[in-house]
């Protein structure tokens, strides 16, 4: 990391939307539960598994907080 900024670098704010992203698509498909694994923000990210998971916890907030869409 030479402190430019990389257009493809990932953050942990990346975890949460596509948490948020995939449980409205597992509603959309009709699911009622999903069993989904702990997401790391990319592979030259080195955040430790708890940040990594209060992220994951955030996207589930944020898709919780968001009205079904319908069928």
């Amino acid at each position: 990391m030479n402190g430019q900024r990389d257009e493809e670098a990932r953050s942990l704010a990346s975890i949460t939307e596509a948490t948020a992203e995939a449980l409205a698509a597992v509603e959309r498909a009709g699911f009622a539960e999903v069993s989904m694994g702990l997401m790391a923000a990319g592979p030259e990210r080195r955040d430790a598994a708890p940040y990594c998971l209060v992220a994951q916890l955030s996207g589930v907030r944020a898709f919780a907080a968001t009205p079904p869409t319908g069928p």
